[in-house]
């Protein structure tokens, strides 16, 4: 198994859960009522790794004048949204065009196989069983090979529902029923729904099939009046392999 980093981190975050009656939207207001109409778009994300400084990166997230997400950018490469009839209908970088279940999908492509066995009383996932293909060193062959992970939440919302939502994603999730007959790939999309957490992550805790705890990664949070972080301390822990990794997490909103 892969060290946790803030990259996989960032990944559960930005999942998505399923509900038969109610919206992600709906959910989301429900568990979360002193947000209130508080739209916190995110701008910025800096992280700053501790140990190595090549690992440090800014990710841009610019708005139009009706602000909707226009780009997202690392520095190196952006992805322009593209909206059609006032809904997101791709994403293009580099001269390429993703559809919208490449775009929904990307984020979170380590568990994009993920199956939620738990949830909690708020809806959050809180135990997810997802696969990984790795070389088995002693055949050399390919073996998918299952994993835990046990997920904590903070009482504050999900930081970056808004910003999904300014993007037109929280819509697509929103109407995943009604289009699950007419794309196969729809499927992506309800996975995600599935694994969305309504509540701030600030912990998870990676186990093999035996239970038995492999890694971790913890958040601490500074939030402000809005209860949105607006800093935070990323400890990534392997320990498999005694290695501890700290980064540094600074939001900027809009």
């Amino acid at each position: 198994m892969k060290t946790p980093t803030y990259a996989l981190l960032l990944s559960l975050s930005l999942l998505v859960i399923f509900s038969c009656d109610d919206t992600a939207t709906d959910e989301f207001n429900n568990i979360n009522p002193d947000v209130g109409d508080t739209s916190n778009l995110i701008t910025k994300i800096e992280t700053e790794s501790v140990q190595d400084a090549s690992e440090n990166k800014i990710i841009i997230i610019s708005y139009d004048a009706n602000d909707r997400v226009s780009s997202v950018s690392d520095g190196i490469s952006a992805g322009v949204l593209v909206y059609s009839d006032g809904n997101l209908s791709n994403v293009a970088e580099g001269g390429e065009v993703f559809n919208i279940s490449e775009l929904i999908n990307a984020p979170y492509d380590a568990f994009e196989t993920g199956i939620v066995e738990e949830y909690d009383n708020n809806g959050n996932p809180v135990k997810i069983t997802f696969y990984e293909e790795e070389v088995n060193e002693s055949n050399g062959f390919i073996e998918v090979v299952e994993y835990k992970a046990d997920v904590f939440y903070d009482n504050m919302p999900n930081p970056y529902f808004y910003t999904l939502e300014a993007a037109g994603v929280m819509d697509i999730l929103d109407d995943v029923d009604i289009n699950f007959s007419l794309n196969p790939q729809i499927t992506d999309i309800v996975r995600a729904r599935m694994l969305f957490p309504l509540n701030n992550i600030k912990r998870i805790v990676f186990k093999d099939n035996n239970s038995v705890v492999l890694a971790e990664v913890a958040l601490d949070y500074i939030y402000n009046n809005s209860n949105h972080p607006i800093s935070a301390t990323v400890t990534a822990t392997d320990i498999s392999n005694n290695e501890t990794s700290v980064y540094m997490l600074n939001y900027t909103y809009k």
